[in-house]
């Protein structure tokens, strides 16, 4: 009699299900249409817009390939240029440019091709054939470069000025993540297909951990076969790329619609209601028995066993299994726990996160209170793993990684520093301590500590994770002798080595003050220090072309002729030989110094000549007078005089005083002031240690010689 009642109402809600879910799936798929119309003009945009910009790079004058070609300085200059353009634009993707040559300019530097070509695909052949065909055709294209089975790049590629010598390709490298943020795929239930020219295509989706990816060929069809994917197509008008986005349609209805569905079954449902209630008590009374067992069953006292034919008793066993397995549950919960932070350090190791912000944030998630602001990382080769219990003991807060390494295992580290460690001291004295601690809880002392040099912008952690991987696979090779090394120890040629700025700085100063001791002593350790005698013969040629600039800044100060003519000879000093150089630039300012000291200093004893009789006459008005530092002015007035500036000025102010002792009536304490001393005592103290007498002791015995003659 109850199934009599409730399936009509059963049949009829069955039936108003079906028309309004079929009509909210129609919706759904005309949404779906425009969504994928809309990818279809981001992706064309995006393309257009670099596209564009190769055309704007394509007319700088740093990026042309006569400059490329040139002197070190115009390569700098090309490089730096591409680094503020990175800097300054968040959506600028990874760009390279390609001559036709064996060389590859990009914001890193200038590498070679086939050597950036296998870097940038992890060395797949496969891969690295595609990207040199797609860099040998004579015409624009886009391409799909792996170098992962689930990471690569869209790479487009761009032809500016084909013809003659300036022929050029900019080639923009779009990374899948960013290739999703424009495909803007917010529903985990799609997935965009996106086929090039070429036949290549990838599938871009949600994995089974909620982070979107590509999806491998085989997950894709078994996901496919599993279930009613449909697809819409789209051809984008760029390189006959095609874009589809795939759909369950059987899963549309959940995502809207529903509402609508409810307005129509409240009525069925409140009937429902009434039928239940009839239906229910006749079997309320076993049910309590059973949800009474129920409760004491996750009280985890003892209960009566229920019928397994029941759906109670089905959920008793589900409980029971449930307390049984808590711990284990437990044991994976942290499991994946250091999973997911291990996940987030190689994340931030690799550089993935370049934006401060973000990179606060993630570290913060990992239990940080902020970024590094002075670090350096470091790699540990064992044989033998080292256990997430060692590693706490041994590395406290650090950031910790584990990797591989041929036949060993590799802990990578991050050490936030309180002090910069230029001299490496700190550093080597952890490495001690880490080898002495794997050694006392593993017994294990085949150990390689590979660190790289201090940095204290958080951007640049992927850079020092390469460099301590760099020393660490020397250390194994044999190339580099101990079981640890710092990155500055390792290298023996720097790449590019900037000039000393405070060396600079100082050499300027000494010109100003026309001290020529100081700017030959400045002028050797800026072009004879270690660092800059480790660096290439052209980056050696590039610092004394810096010490030249300065040099012919200080000389374009004075309008003289002698200026003028010393400012022909450093047009001809040539850079590239050190010891003609260093002669050149010696010769120079002992001419030019030594005149300017001598001029200088004669403008300073006129001054004094001048304002002795000024009490308040100081150290720092005299110097600046001469244009030159306070330290300076004793160290000339030694040199030139025998005598510091003080004795000097107290003698000038005396023999003015005798002058007027000998020739006038005026009393002593006028002519102590009328000669710049205010203080009386002192005036007779100076003037009885420089004569022996009083100064009217001194009048008096001249005043009786004038009567003698």
């Amino acid at each position: 009699m109850h199934f009599c009642l409730i399936i009509p109402v059963v049949v009829s809600s069955v039936l108003v299900a079906g028309i309004i879910f079929n009509r909210v799936i129609q919706k759904e798929e005309e949404k779906l249409v425009r969504r994928l119309e809309d990818t279809g003009l981001r992706l064309y945009e995006s393309v257009s817009d670099y596209s564009d910009e190769a055309v704007l790079l394509a007319s700088r004058y740093e990026l042309l390939r006569k400059e490329l070609t040139g002197t070190m300085v115009e390569v700098r200059k090309a490089i730096e240029f591409l680094q503020l353009k990175k800097s300054l634009d968040s959506s600028f993707a990874d760009l390279f440019i390609d001559f036709g040559t064996d060389k590859i300019y990009d914001v890193n530097g200038v590498t070679s091709k086939s050597l950036y070509i296998s870097s940038l695909v992890a060395g797949r052949e496969e891969e690295i054939e595609r990207c040199r065909q797609l860099l040998s055709g004579d015409k624009s294209a886009v391409e799909i470069l792996f170098y992962s089975d689930t990471e690569g790049y869209l790479a487009y590629s761009f032809h500016v000025d084909t013809t003659g010598e300036n022929r050029r390709i900019f080639t923009y490298l779009l990374s899948f993540e960013q290739l999703g943020e424009i495909l803007w795929l917010q529903d985990e239930t799609l997935y965009y297909e996106l086929v090039t020219n070429s036949g290549r295509s990838i599938v871009l989706g949600y994995d089974d951990s909620g982070r979107l990816s590509v999806i491998e060929k085989e997950t894709w069809e078994a996901k496919a076969s599993s279930k009613n994917y449909k697809a819409l197509e789209e051809v984008i008008p760029v390189w006959d790329t095609t874009v589809r986005l795939y759909y369950d349609r059987d899963s549309l209805w959940l995502d809207d619609g529903l509402y609508q569905l409810q307005l129509v079954n409240i009525g069925l449902i409140l009937l429902g209601i009434v039928l239940s209630a009839v239906i229910s008590w006749n079997i309320s009374s076993k049910n309590m028995k059973q949800i009474g067992a129920l409760e004491a069953t996750l009280k985890g006292e003892d209960a009566e066993k229920i019928s397994e034919k029941s759906a109670f008793g089905q959920l008793q066993n589900s409980i029971l299994n449930d307390l049984n397995n808590r711990k284990e549950f437990e044991r994976k919960v942290l499991e994946d726990s250091h999973k997911l932070r291990e996940a987030r350090a190689v994340k931030i190791f690799s550089g993935d996160v370049s934006d401060k912000k973000e990179l606060n944030l993630l570290f913060q998630e990992l239990g940080f209170e902020t970024y590094p602001r002075c670090f350096y990382v470091g790699a540990i080769a064992t044989t033998k793993k080292v256990s997430s219990a060692i590693l706490a003991q041994m590395l406290p807060c650090c950031l910790v990684a584990h990797s591989k390494l041929k036949d060993y295992e590799v802990v990578l580290f991050l050490y936030e520093l309180a002090v910069k460690d230029e001299n490496r001291v700190l550093r080597l004295r952890i490495a001690d301590d880490i080898r002495l601690y794997i050694y006392e809880h593993l017994q294990e002392t085949n150990v390689y500590i590979g660190m790289s040099k201090v940095y204290t912008d958080c951007k640049l952690i992927n850079a020092a994770y390469g460099e301590a991987v760099y020393v660490l696979e020397k250390l194994i090779s044999g190339e580099v002798s101990d079981f640890y090394r710092c990155l500055e120890d390792t290298v023996n040629n720097v790449s590019f080595l900037l000039p000393d700025s405070k060396g600079l700085q100082n050499f300027s100063q000494a010109l100003q003050e026309c001290d020529p001791e100081e700017a030959m002593k400045w002028l050797h350790y800026i072009l004879s220090s270690n660092s800059v005698k480790g660096c290439t013969a052209e980056n050696q040629e590039y610092i004394r072309f810096a010490v030249l600039q300065c040099l012919v800044k200080y000389l374009c100060q004075g309008n003289s002729g002698t200026n003028a003519h010393i400012l022909r000879e450093c047009l001809n000093i040539k850079v590239e030989e050190e010891r003609k150089f260093v002669r050149s630039v010696e010769n120079i300012l002992k001419r030019c110094l030594t005149v300017k000291e001598t001029d200088k200093f004669s403008t300073m004893l006129d001054y004094i000549e001048k304002n002795y009789f000024r009490s308040e006459l100081t150290y720092e008005e005299v110097a600046a007078a001469g244009g030159i530092s306070k330290t300076y002015l004793s160290k000339m007035f030694r040199a030139k005089m025998g005598m510091s500036y003080v004795e000097y000025l107290a003698q000038v102010r005396l023999n003015k005083a005798c002058d007027l002792l000998k020739t006038t009536d005026y009393s002593i304490n006028d002519i102590a002031k009328m000669v710049g001393y205010d203080n009386m005592s002192n005036f007779g103290r100076f003037f009885k240690s420089k004569y022996g007498v009083s100064a009217a002791q001194y009048r008096k015995r001249q005043g009786e010689k004038t009567e003698e003659e």
